[in-house]
């Protein structure tokens, strides 16, 4: 794989100010080949956003098989919901509303309560509608189920098997990176915005990490192929199909197509590398984790500005399949 074309990609887009930094990062076959910062150190803390939604998808999984859970079950705090309508975007609830919750005090835009409460856009499993505020429903089955709070169950789940030792839901601020463009105009510095980021601790949208950690989680996953890592062959297997067959994006009007908390390469309605068995998922501040369980091979690409183009990390990933 020509990794060395998807940090060429990169470095373009930092140098012309697509990007404002990025940390790219490749495995493949279980070993990490490379990790490269580009106006950045290798080892920066940087805010995944909703790349938050598969790690936790993954720790649901690890519960699924070893049956404590059942993603059929209804969630405790709102039973007409599943687990599989959070996972697959089909619960019907709305997004987060992101100014609100980055502008105000942090419980009131987002949290248990509000996503207990807020009405349904549609019947549960009747459409695809993408929710971040869904995920809080999630957090609470899951600390309902385990016992623990989510950051323990986190630890228990992902960071101390993989030895994951930068990922949770308070960065340490000295290292970590500052995500651009956070204020969005509101009438807040960036500082405050940041702060209530963090304070949110959003089960979809709250945790940061380095480009080493991911890696290594990516790994976990695809080692399932080998008999061995986080989970059994037939659980990365339940989370690779499209669970969305046959709704229709309520956002776009297209067929949706949405595994269990991960994507599956389909982006805006194309297959980006057809053909291929693809585990994958960006955030919004432009970053992304890439698993090709075919090619053994895990990306990471990793930047810190809200609304950064999507495009720069799809032609980066694409890249890696040039020889």
């Amino acid at each position: 794989m020509a990794y060395q074309q998807s940090l060429g990609v990169i470095k373009r887009c930092v140098d012309r100010g697509v990007l404002p930094m990025a940390v790219v990062g490749v495995a493949v076959g279980g070993d990490i080949v490379d990790i490269q910062g580009v106006a950045a150190q290798p080892d920066d803390v940087v805010y995944l956003a909703s790349i938050s939604k598969p790690l936790v998808a993954t720790m649901v999984m690890r519960m699924v098989a070893r049956g404590e859970i059942a993603l059929a079950e209804p969630l405790p705090a709102r039973p007409e919901l599943t687990w599989v309508h959070v996972l697959t975007h089909s619960s019907g609830l709305p997004e987060v509303a992101w100014p609100a919750a980055l502008a105000a005090r942090p419980r009131e835009a987002a949290g248990l309560d509000t996503a207990a409460t807020a009405p349904l856009l549609f019947t549960p499993g009747a459409a695809f509608s993408y929710s971040t505020l869904a995920f809080e429903l999630l957090a609470h089955a899951l600390e309902d189920s385990s016992g623990l709070d989510l950051e323990s169950l986190l630890r228990r789940e992902l960071t101390e098997p993989l030895a994951m030792v930068d990922t949770g839901f308070a960065p340490d601020r000295a290292r970590a990176v500052a995500v651009e463009e956070i204020t969005q105009g509101l009438d807040v510095t960036a500082r405050e915005a940041t702060d209530h980021l963090i304070a949110l601790r959003l089960a979809g949208a709250g945790l940061w990490s380095t480009a080493e950690d991911l890696l290594r989680f990516g790994m976990g996953v695809l080692t399932a192929e080998h008999g061995q890592g986080l989970l059994p062959t037939w659980a990365v297997d339940v989370m690779g199909v499209n669970h969305a067959a046959g709704l229709v994006d309520a956002a776009t009007g297209q067929l949706a197509d949405q595994g269990i908390g991960w994507r599956r390469g389909r982006i805006a309605g194309r297959q980006l590398l057809p053909g291929r068995r693809i585990l994958e998922h960006d955030g919004a501040a432009g970053s992304c984790l890439w698993l090709d369980r075919d090619a053994a091979m895990v990306v990471v690409i990793l930047t810190s500005r809200l609304g950064a183009p999507a495009w720069a990390w799809q032609r980066a990933v694409t890249a890696a399949y040039v020889e």
